[in-house]
């Protein structure tokens, strides 16, 4: 069988100054896709996000302000997808987990990422 993962096209993702999203700035996803980097097989997530779905691949160290950076960038998003590990409440997204404890600590952050969302929007954490 051969390695699916050489031939897949990873040009649709974000990660840091390697990959780019490819939705045109002149039409706004609906939608962020922040998926760990450590997620099996991320190439082949990636090419199966729909397009109106921006995936963007985290591997930063300091997750709640890198979220908070990225979505500074977006406005009026319907959704936010969560794809990480993860084990009864915790979720292992960028470099740390995150957990009641790291949400509280780092709540000012995370209220922030509202202001990229419209009203009603979903927030759908996968781990």
């Amino acid at each position: 069988m051969a390695d699916l993962t050489k031939t897949l096209d990873t040009s649709r993702a974000h990660r840091s100054t390697i990959f780019r999203p490819t939705v045109s700035p002149l039409v706004a996803p609906k939608a962020i896709a922040l998926i760990d980097a450590r997620i099996p097989y991320v190439e082949l997530l990636v090419n199966g996000i729909k397009s109106n779905v921006c995936p963007i691949v985290l591997d930063a160290s300091d997750t709640f302000r890198t979220i908070a950076k990225i979505l500074r960038q977006y406005s009026n998003l319907e959704a936010l997808h969560l794809i990480a590990h993860g084990r009864p409440g915790q979720l292992y997204l960028g470099a740390s987990w995150v957990t009641a404890q790291t949400l509280q600590n780092g709540a000012e952050e995370v209220r922030g990422w509202g202001q990229s969302l419209a009203k009603g929007a979903d927030l759908l954490i996968y781990g």
